[in-house]
């Protein structure tokens, strides 16, 4: 992958990110994280790069076992949110988890994950559920997770591995659309 050199930042948007991460420390929630466009590439690389067990922290003792087990066992092995997403068989329980993790991080005002990235991988999730599982872990038609699948397709930061796999999802959920939609 190509590296783009670093974009600088204004001072007011120094000075914005500077106060967003005290109140953040602070446990107030920020006023707007500034999340650069050209910033989203590399935080989402970042974010597939995350060991699966970071989606574990709000589960039991048993239920962090159990998952750790179901992540050991597939084959092969699934270490972090990209082996689930890019897995030939994603396990639909993996997924229920991740999609639940990404809830709570769009339901938390001080998050830290960008707000688009934690919806983009929600969709993600719930589609691949959908799609490669057969399960609805969201009551959702197919027309509208086909939109989702659709629109996270056209954002520009979202790695093409991950566009190929909801390419086939969108395809699959309504052939007679062919390739062209």
């Amino acid at each position: 992958m190509i590296q783009q050199p670093p974009m600088l930042m204004s001072e007011d948007d120094k000075t914005n990110r500077y106060l967003n991460l005290v109140r953040f420390a602070m446990g107030e929630p920020p006023e707007k994280f500034l999340w650069r466009e050209d910033e989203a590439t590399m935080l989402w690389e970042w974010l597939l790069g995350q060991p699966f067990s970071q989606c574990l922290d709000e589960l039991s003792p048993f239920e962090v076992v159990r998952h750790t087990k179901l992540c050991a066992s597939s084959n092969p092995p699934i270490s972090t949110i990209q082996d689930q997403l890019h897995h030939d068989k994603p396990n639909v329980e993996l997924l229920r988890t991740l999609s639940a993790w990404c809830q709570r991080s769009l339901q938390d005002p001080t998050g830290m994950m960008p707000h688009e990235l934690a919806k983009a991988l929600f969709n993600v999730t719930v589609i691949l559920a959908r799609v490669a599982c057969g399960a609805r872990i969201v009551d959702l038609d197919d027309e509208t997770l086909t939109e989702r699948a659709q629109w996270i397709e056209e954002l520009s930061w979202i790695d093409p591995t991950t566009k190929q796999v909801l390419r086939t999802a969108a395809q699959s959920l309504f052939p007679e659309r062919g390739t062209d939609q």
